[in-house]
């Protein structure tokens, strides 16, 4: 059956959410930081009916058992409904099914982080394209010339993380501000 679980969602939001008529094959879960140390397998087996979303200030939604289409068409059904849902989204995968809801979060906080930062990076390489470098010496435009290289690089890095991406954009940054 097709499932989303949910957590620090406020009760309009979930009441309208239930309610769709093209949802009623989906189920639908709760669950608050008591439940955090289950395994993400397990919140589709019950239903928390109270509880305390402290511990995040994000709201997350996690589905199970949802192919591509389902999710287009869950897409589809939300703008349809006049539902906005700006929360993080997750998919309950093999890879993450034996996990602790806390460990799932940390970890897709932190690529949510990265995915923000990779995005700003973006922003500033793209900010920079016409920028007229020829009004200054190149001894003064090398460091920001390879610096804008690196970002690049960095950016087509798979691998690249968190601090590599912060330590490229403030690079850049201050070296730009630094040419004046």
């Amino acid at each position: 059956m097709k499932s989303l679980a949910f957590y620090n969602l406020n009760d309009e939001l979930f009441s309208k959410l239930v309610n769709i008529e093209e949802l009623n094959d989906y189920r639908f879960n709760r669950f608050y930081d008591k439940d955090l140390s289950s395994k993400v397998k397990d919140i589709f087996l019950f239903n928390s009916f109270n509880g305390e979303c402290k511990l995040y200030d994000k709201t997350y939604m996690i589905m199970d058992n949802l192919s591509v289409d389902d999710i287009k068409s869950l897409s589809n059904i939300f703008l349809k409904n006049n539902i906005e849902f700006n929360g993080i989204k997750i998919l309950h995968t093999e890879k993450n099914s034996e996990w602790s809801l806390k460990d799932l979060f940390t970890e897709v906080n932190e690529e949510d982080k990265l995915f923000k930062l990779n995005q700003r990076l973006r922003e500033v390489l793209i900010s920079l394209n016409d920028y007229d470098l020829s009004k200054y010496t190149e001894e003064k435009t090398f460091a920001l010339k390879k610096a804008l290289m690196d970002g690049f690089l960095i950016l087509n890095n798979k691998s690249a993380g968190v601090e590599l991406v912060e330590n490229a954009i403030n690079s850049i940054n201050y070296l730009k501000e630094n040419l004046k």
